[in-house]
């Protein structure tokens, strides 16, 4: 679908808009998403399109939407017309939200809302949905029926209130609910009905209006505008006898307004216009959001502000909006295809990643313990270390065919990619020419187990840094926050953490030195009291079976009590000068 777009406040040149399926449009504040928006409601009201029904929803209240939708209504209902309302442009906020749930439950059977209440654990054995609301016809209504039927009399081309199909479907619903007064009866009496409440299964209201979801629907909207027959904000939607929709979660709350406007008005001829309805929304329920936009028969546009539902995104249908205009060819547009490919979870963790100085990704969060605790039993001072955030990554090194540290080296473009994207954004609003802090130092500390690495890929004098493999070692990032990031690619000349674990006092105290000291080592490599082991033997030796028992807990996994007391066996000349070295690298560079 492609959409030519009127011109609005912040930006006065008409531009084009293709849908694939979804478009969503990312922005900071006040940068002209929702201006965006307004501008394809407001045509779409004046100039009507027969082959477009447009449904617009917003989290909040939207003056501007309200406003041009009441006043649409208020026109059409100014003329003296008969014929049924036009509702080729609809317009719901958050109130509405439990007329459009019951009418969803009540008319698709199967549908996302039908599904979700009847599988819900806390009421899927027990549901009972009544809709609860208070009904009121107008004294000033009975008297302009009743003249229109003296006018009527005289002449039956006479454009008469009774022939709105609102007002039949007044009569048939009045009719229909035994504890309510038929029209017939109000006209007679010349009065109209105080506000009374009245419960209404689904099933009542399905046979009110003889199936008809269509005319279900214009009832409640109609006769909820300006509340003239019943409140929308006033009704209440009970899914059982007694839970009604107000202790549902604000999460809940939301996925069914979006699912219940997609079972009642999703066609091929639907545009759905969402405006920060994923707001409430978070990690599995941003995923199902998406899932089912990108399944409507219908078109989207959508507004967002979450980096989870920008990785959700096909990067073709992200488009970044700065001053009301959309730019299809901007930079944070490459950036963003970068996230198209992320995880949820990976997201937000990028997301927090970027607001830390000092990161060590390892291979295991335990790993960075073993560390911390060899150091100190070594003694040195960990407490400058302790401003290091560890950060579990697999290094994906399995073979010398395989990259060397692969995986934490894409992890750390990510990184940059996050950071450029974020500083980007900040840049829409803030401008680039002036910094929005002094100039920020980031380190990122990429510790891999050796595996398989050769001995002459570790650098020589620091025993400690990876030499011979391709990485970025720095990045810079401009105003308005500018930063540098700098990498450090390292391994252990262990195979492993877990090797330095080895021990010759510890082991022998839990009688199992043997399962090392054994024939398929060289005598002469043989763990020794008060010495480290570091010789060749002891670096390319498969310690877990040995160690994991000692330190584990089943159930559990690595137990921190036993750690630390296996570790306060190991005399320090027993631990290798390697942990020193690792120390002692990192040091240098905070």
């Amino acid at each position: 679908m492609e959409l030519t777009l009127a011109p609005n406040p912040l930006y006065d040149q008409s531009q084009t808009l293709n849908i694939n399926k979804v478009a969503t449009l990312i922005g900071e504040n006040g940068s002209g998403k929702s201006s965006i928006l307004h501008s394809i409601f407001r045509k779409q009201i004046e100039e009507p399109s027969e082959a477009l029904q447009l449904i617009c929803a917003t989290s909040g209240q939207n003056e501007n939407f309200s406003s041009f939708f009441e006043r649409r209504l208020a026109s059409l209902r100014s003329r003296k017309d008969i014929s049924d309302i036009d509702f080729s442009s609809l317009f719901f906020t958050q109130k509405d939200v439990r007329f459009l749930t019951f009418l969803a439950y009540t008319f698709k059977s199967n549908g996302l809302v039908f599904n979700f209440v009847n599988n819900h654990k806390a009421f899927k054995d027990q549901v009972s949905v009544k809709l609860r609301l208070k009904i009121s016809v107008p004294d000033t209504y009975i008297k302009n029926v009743q003249q229109d039927q003296i006018a009527e009399a005289k002449d039956y081309e006479h454009p008469s209130i009774r022939k709105r199909p609102f007002n039949q479907r007044l009569d048939a619903f009045l009719e229909k609910i035994e504890t309510l007064p038929d029209l017939d009866v109000l006209l007679e009496k010349g009065k109209g009905l105080k506000s009374t409440e009245v419960e209404v299964t689904n099933e009542k209201f399905f046979d009110a209006f003889d199936g008809s979801r269509v005319d279900a629907i214009k009832f409640l909207i109609e006769g909820s505008y300006n509340e003239y027959f019943f409140s929308a904000s006033e009704s209440l939607l009970y899914l059982t006898d007694n839970i009604e929709f107000s202790l549902l979660s604000d999460g809940e709350y939301q996925f069914l307004f979006v699912a219940s406007l997609i079972d009642l008005f999703d066609s091929t001829a639907s545009l759905f216009m969402f405006d920060e309805v994923d707001s409430h929304l978070h990690h599995k329920n941003v995923e199902l959001l998406w899932d089912i936009l990108s399944k409507t028969k219908g078109k989207v546009i959508t507004t967002t502000h979450l980096v989870d539902s920008i990785a959700e995104n096909d990067f073709e249908s992200l488009f970044l909006v700065e001053n009301g205009q959309i730019k299809n060819d901007q930079k944070s547009q490459k950036l963003l295809e970068r996230l198209k490919v992320l995880s949820k979870s990976k997201v937000v963790e990028l997301e927090i990643a970027s607001k830390l100085n000092n990161i060590c990704l390892i291979d295991y969060y335990n790993d960075w313990k073993i560390f911390e605790l060899l150091a100190k039993q070594k003694g040195l001072d960990w407490r400058p270390l302790s401003s290091i955030n560890p950060i579990a990554k697999s290094s994906g090194y399995n073979s010398a065919g395989d990259s060397f540290g692969a995986s934490k080296i894409k992890w750390l473009n990510e990184l940059r990619d996050m950071k450029e994207y974020l500083r980007v954004c900040k840049a829409e609003v803030h401008k680039k020419d002036k910094a929005l802090h002094p100039r920020k130092i980031t380190n990122v500390f990429l510790i891999c187990d050796r595996d398989e690495l050769p001995e002459a890929n570790i650098h020589a004098q620091s025993g400690v840094k990876v030499v011979g493999v391709d990485y970025p070692d720095k990045f810079d990032l401009g105003l308005p926050c500018p930063e540098r990031i700098n990498c450090y690619l390292l391994t252990w000349k262990r195979r492993e953490i877990k090797n330095y674990l080895l021990s010759h006092t510890a082991l022998s105290h839990h009688n199992v030195l043997a399962a090392i000291n054994n024939p398929d080592i060289a005598l002469r490599n043989h763990l020794q009291p008060n010495n480290p082991g570091d010789n060749d033997d002891i670096r390319r030796l498969n310690a877990k079976d040995v160690i994991d028992p000692l330190i584990n807990t089943k159930g559990v996994g690595q137990d921190i009590a036993k750690l630390q007391a296996y570790i306060d066996l190991i005399p320090p000349e027993e631990i290798s000068e390697d942990i020193t070295n690792m120390y002692n690298f990192i040091i240098g560079k905070l």
